[in-house]
């Protein structure tokens, strides 16, 4: 089980880091406010050192991301593309992680996201994740 648990959070750290794992941009932590619990990354170009991704992150007071929201550098202004909101279970331990993208064809979110659902056993123990698709009201759509 608690291997399940770390594969789990090791792919969530992976896909948080894989926009920063390409060979050709450069990574600057642009700041850390530990007063507002948040963390922000800008990835440049490196040959022209122009920006191309930004993410910033939220924590809460116990250290557990709440949010994480990316940009695009388009047209000399960032632009939404992606958030994941979290949220925690009374034992400080995942419960859900909802998923949305930017539609820059509307300029809003999308109507539908995927929420990411962590299930337990009585002990508390890991025992699944299930992607859900719901919508922007959090009503199920679909189960993957």
């Amino acid at each position: 089980m608690k291997t399940k648990v770390l594969i789990t959070i090791c792919i969530l750290f992976f896909s948080s880091i894989a926009l920063f794992a390409q060979e050709n941009n450069i990574v600057k932590t642009v700041s850390v406010d530990d007063n507002n619990h948040t963390k922000e990354y800008i990835v440049y170009d490196k040959n022209n050192k122009n920006p191309l991704y930004r993410t910033v992150y939220e924590y809460n007071e116990d250290n557990n991301r709440v949010k994480r929201n990316s940009y695009i550098f388009k047209k000399g202004q960032w632009v939404d593309s992606k958030k994941y909101e979290y949220t925690y279970n009374s034992d400080k331990k995942p419960l859900y992680i909802v998923f949305t993208k930017w539609n820059d064809k509307v300029k809003d979110w999308e109507n539908t996201s995927d929420l990411i659902l962590h299930s337990y056993d009585k002990n508390g123990d890991f025992l699944s994740v299930t992607k859900i698709q719901i919508d922007s009201k959090y009503k199920f759509i679909s189960k993957r």
